[in-house]
């Protein structure tokens, strides 16, 4: 079976102004040719195509078109599957006759990403959401069954260790004051009890001082005993 060499145009397209017939207008007038067996499908001309011209095939999808060679002006006939592949081959044999492929972005390799515009229910919806969350901390920090972070426990902890202390001292303090007063109390009921040597002279002595005996005595000494002690003379 014998090979087909076709000519082939790319980077171009198909216009038609008022008044004339379709033509081919290339941009850059690229053209490139293959052979190719008369039992080609579709998937391996466009394939073939892809190779042969390097366009890249990430970037742009091809559409294949011809035009046949007659006398009557026709839309350029587009080539979409194996049928069309073989039917361009016959006219092909018959007349020379080019085929066209037309470059094709595709639209998935332009990327447009939609800019985020928070509307006003969103922000006030956040701002709720931070107050709840707020809300929620302070209640575990005050409350009583222990929330709050490690270092909270700690101060809590010395604060009644401080509290306690304070607590000892006052106690310390307040029998001390006991002490005192029980000491003065003693003190009250002790009189100073002078009893000379000679002489029948016994006069009491209140330690405050108010009472002293006005006759001079020699040779006394004095003897400290408590008031509620009973009374003893010496002769």
């Amino acid at each position: 079976m014998s090979s087909t060499l076709i000519i082939i145009l790319y980077d171009g397209v198909w216009e038609k102004n008022e008044g004339s017939s379709w033509n081919w207008n290339g941009k850059r007038q690229r053209s490139r040719c293959i052979v190719v067996k008369p039992n080609i499908t579709f998937k391996q001309l466009v394939d073939k195509i892809y190779q042969t011209t390097e366009i890249d095939n990430n970037v742009f999808d091809i559409e294949l078109s011809y035009k046949p060679n007659i006398a009557i002006d026709i839309v350029p006939i587009a080539i979409e599957n194996d049928r069309d592949v073989m039917a361009f081959i016959c006219c092909l044999r018959k007349d020379n006759i080019l085929l066209c492929v037309t470059l094709v972005r595709k639209s998935g390799n332009i990327t447009c990403k939609k800019a985020f515009v928070s509307r006003l229910d969103d922000i006030a919806n956040l701002r709720k959401d931070d107050d709840d969350i707020h809300y929620m901390g302070e209640d575990d920090t005050n409350d009583e069954g222990g929330g709050g972070s490690e270092e909270e426990k700690e101060e809590d902890v010395d604060d009644d260790d401080d509290d306690d202390d304070d607590d000892d001292d006052n106690d310390d303090e307040e029998e001390e004051e006991e002490d005192n007063d029980n000491n003065d109390r003693n003190d009250e009921n002790v009189t100073l009890l002078i009893e000379p040597d000679i002489g029948n002279i016994n006069q009491k002595v209140s330690c405050d001082g108010n009472k002293f005996h006005d006759d001079y005595f020699d040779g006394g000494y004095i003897n400290i005993v408590p008031n509620d002690a009973p009374k003893s003379h010496s002769t």
